[in-house]
């Protein structure tokens, strides 16, 4: 959703993934959002993966910083920060990023 709010954006696309097909096993929602360490704000690229059977999901980011338009971006560490609720155990108050 190009132009929107990013709550907004991640909010309809997690709905949207509420309407899969019955027979899915796994799903992954990407998307550009933040991770707070020692009370500081980082840029991160967040997935969220759940498979069916499994109890809740996982949330992993990848952080990063920008650098100049004409250079590369400079990595952190990945890491599995939190849980959230599996969309493919049913409708529930997912974790919001």
């Amino acid at each position: 959703m190009f132009g929107q709010p990013h709550e907004t954006a991640v909010d309809a696309a997690r709905q949207h993934l509420f309407c899969v097909e019955p027979n899915t096993e796994m799903y992954a929602l990407a998307y550009d959002g933040y991770v707070t360490k020692d009370g500081v704000r980082l840029d991160a690229i967040l997935v969220e993966v759940g498979s069916k059977g499994m109890k809740g999901a996982l949330v992993a980011s990848q952080r990063y910083t920008s650098k100049k338009a004409d250079q590369m971006f400079e990595v952190g560490r990945a890491a599995v920060e939190r849980t959230a609720k599996n969309i493919l155990e049913g409708t529930s108050d997912a974790i919001s990023p």
